[in-house]
Order: C-alpha cells, then sequence, then structure tokens
C-alpha cells in the first residue's frame, strides 16, 4: 500500500510538471504538436534549469536581435526521462542563472529525442546537444551551446544529461546487465564486443605501457568514447583507425569502467563473501585447499560471469608478462580491479575494509590459471 501511495505521487508530481511545461510552451504549435501529457508515453520530469544559449539557428536569437540583445539568448533546459526540451526566453531581461521566473515563457528551441542526442563538452562552464548523424558522429550544425555561470553546475548537468542520455540509447554497452549484452548478441565467443575491442586494442598497442590501468585516464576523452560505444554499440567504434590520436590509458580506463558499471560484479553478489572468505579462513601455505575452494566458487558462477573472467584474467597474466618494462606486477594489476569484480551490492564499511581480501581472490586466480580455469571445471 505504501509503494502504491509513492508511485501515485511520483506520478502525480511528473504530470503536474508537464503540465506546467506546457503552460510555459503553450504558444508554440510545435509543443502542442508534440503533447508532452500523451498518455501512452511513460515520460517522467526530471529538472530544468536556467542557461545562457549560443546558437547561429536559434529562433530566440532573432528576437534577441530585434530588442538588439546580444545573439546569445537566456533559456531553459527541460530535462524528462525521454526526450529533453531546449527553450529560449520570450521575456526581456537576463535573469541570472537558476533564477528565471517559474512562469517564464519560452520558444521551442529543440526537441531531443534522448536515444540519439549527442552531448559534447565545450569548456569548463559550457557544453553542447544535438543529434547524432547518420555516420555516428555529432552533427555540429544542428548543436546548440549551453552555457552556465558556473563550471560546477554545468559539470553537474553535463554528467546528468550524460546518464539520461545513457539510459535511452538503444546500442548502449556500459551500465547494462552482463546477460542483457550476451542476448542481443553484442558478444564475441561469450565475451562482449566492447571489452572485446578495448582489449585486442590495448594487447595491440599498450602492454609495454608503463602504468597501464594504475594511470588514470582523461575524464573527457574516456566520455567521449563512452557515449560513442553507447551510441553505436560494442561493434560501432573503430580505435585502430584512430590509434596515432587515441591515449592508451583512457582506453585501459574504459575497460576499467565497463566492469565498475556493471549492474551486478562479475564475481556476481551472491558469491562476494565467498570470494573474500577464500582468502581470510584458509592458510595461505595451503595451497591445495585454496585451489579447491576457489575451483568450487568458480563452478557457480552463471555461463556469462565465468567466460567474462576467465578472459579478463587471461589479459591480465598477459600484462604481467611485461611487469619489467610497464611496471605491472599481478599485485598491481589486482589492486586496480579486484574492486571492481568483486564486490558486494551495497558498498558496506566491511567490504571497504575487505578490499584488500578481494585483491587477493583476483590475484590467486592470476597465480593459479592453469588450475582453475580448466575445460572440465564448466562439463
Amino acid at each position: 500500500t505504501t509503494s502504491f501511495i509513492r508511485n501515485a505521487l511520483a506520478q502525480s508530481e511528473h504530470r503536474a510538471a508537464l503540465m506546467r511545461i506546457q503552460r510555459q510552451l503553450a504558444g508554440d504549435a510545435a509543443v502542442r504538436a508534440l503533447n508532452l501529457l500523451d498518455s501512452s508515453v511513460q515520460r517522467e520530469f526530471l529538472a530544468e534549469v536556467a542557461v545562457e544559449l549560443r546558437g547561429e539557428s536559434l529562433r530566440g536569437a532573432e528576437a534577441a536581435a530585434m530588442r538588439g540583445d546580444k545573439p546569445a539568448v537566456m533559456g531553459r533546459l527541460f530535462l524528462c526521462s525521454d526526450i529533453c526540451l531546449v527553450g529560449s526566453a520570450v521575456s526581456t531581461g537576463k535573469p541570472r542563472s537558476g533564477q528565471q521566473a517559474p512562469d517564464a515563457t519560452f520558444l521551442l528551441e529543440s526537441v531531443l529525442s534522448l536515444d540519439t542526442t549527442a552531448v559534447c563538452e565545450v569548456s569548463n562552464d559550457t557544453f553542447s546537444v544535438g543529434k547524432y548523424r547518420e555516420d555516428g558522429t555529432p552533427d555540429k550544425a544542428s548543436a546548440i551551446e549551453v552555457h552556465f555561470e558556473r563550471p560546477t553546475e554545468c559539470y553537474e548537468w553535463l554528467k546528468k544529461m550524460q546518464d539520461a542520455v545513457g539510459r535511452n540509447q538503444r546500442n548502449r554497452v556500459f551500465g547494462v546487465p552482463l546477460e542483457e549484452l550476451i542476448e542481443r548478441g553484442d558478444h564475441e565467443d561469450g565475451v562482449p564486443t566492447i571489452v572485446a575491442t578495448l582489449t585486442e586494442f590495448l594487447r595491440k598497442h599498450a602492454l609495454q605501457t608503463v602504468g597501464l590501468f594504475r594511470i588514470p585516464g582523461t575524464t573527457s576523452s574516456m566520455t567521449r568514447l563512452k557515449t560513442e560505444f553507447n551510441q553505436q554499440g560494442g561493434r560501432g567504434v573503430d580505435l585502430e583507425e584512430r590509434k596515432n590520436s587515441l591515449n592508451v590509458h583512457d582506453v585501459a580506463g574504459l575497460l576499467k569502467l565497463f566492469y565498475r558499471d556493471l549492474p551486478e560484479s562479475v564475481g556476481t553478489f551472491a558469491l562476494t563473501d565467498r570470494f573474500i572468505a577464500c582468502q581470510t579462513s584458509i592458510e595461505s601455505d595451503d595451497e591445495e585447499k585454496k585451489v579447491a575452494t576457489m575451483r568450487q566458487i568458480l563452478s557457480e558462477l552463471p555461463d556469462a560471469n565465468y567466460v567474462l573472467l576467465k578472459y579478463l584474467v587471461e589479459f591480465l597474466c598477459e600484462v604481467t608478462e611485461h611487469c619489467e618494462v610497464n611496471k605491472m606486477s599481478s599485485t598491481n594489476v589486482c589492486v586496480c580491479f579486484g574492486p571492481n569484480i568483486i564486490r558486494p551490492e551495497e558498498q558496506t564499511i566491511e567490504y571497504t575494509l575487505n578490499i584488500p581480501k578481494a585483491n587477493d581472490a583476483l590475484q590467486c586466480m592470476l597465480d593459479f590459471k592453469d588450475r582453475l580455469f580448466t575445460p572440465d571445471l564448466r562439463s
């Protein structure tokens, strides 16, 4: 009953917000045609923010020019669960960011369907929103720059927009359950295509790179790559074409991010405690018992999880074979991957204290790979 009431109240709030937006854009025929309150669409209102808009094709820029204002105009983003509306303010004056009156009226500049929206960082206080062309690249001609007074607010909204876009993209590969990627066919021999693509690139170009996986990638570059993969799917991004311009640490960081973004860890929530217990309850020198226990745990993994974990372990072993050059010993790579591979559903203080044991469990897999991942284990 409590859940029903809570859901009913939430739906009422969403509908009220959409009705208000409809009124604020009521003078625009395009909005009337859009029908924000279409009952066949489960649309939720998420957030809105006052911004400064910049773009050559802004209708509001024409009105601003007639008033003698600069081409940039004040406007607002209305973010919903499936679309983002970009409106330019009709009223005169230039309120500060976040201070526009709730009943202000707007011209509709753009309706962005979030499954095909390109969000690109321009500077620390500006990002652009627009559409993708058929070749999968952002269409700069249709883009509208969204400017904020405070970089922190810009960063918050950039992430908010990217998250909303990610949730809507049909080919999304980050944050998608592993079994869903396999079911939709986006895999190579049971390994998600994006993992195979990133791993193969690193295998060709980065095995001797000092600090591989330890040195972080650039956040903005990783975000752009992540967006491309989410938009085009695991097979849609050719890293080899841009190998001379890509930073291998960005690619390595994206691989770690894939594992971290999985809704459930590769080691599964159900087996997390047992992976850790294998390192805490068995004497470190009791090799036979540790291998036998680890084999039993691995045998209980779902098929998709086992295949992906085996693939990762084999690649990390390749990385450590070059440790004299790349300085990434098995201990180092396990520190980078352990918490992403073996983690519980909720990040408790107890688990935080046991992260070194999660790293040890992964190192156990690397150290005894040939005795753990054997053909007879899954028979």
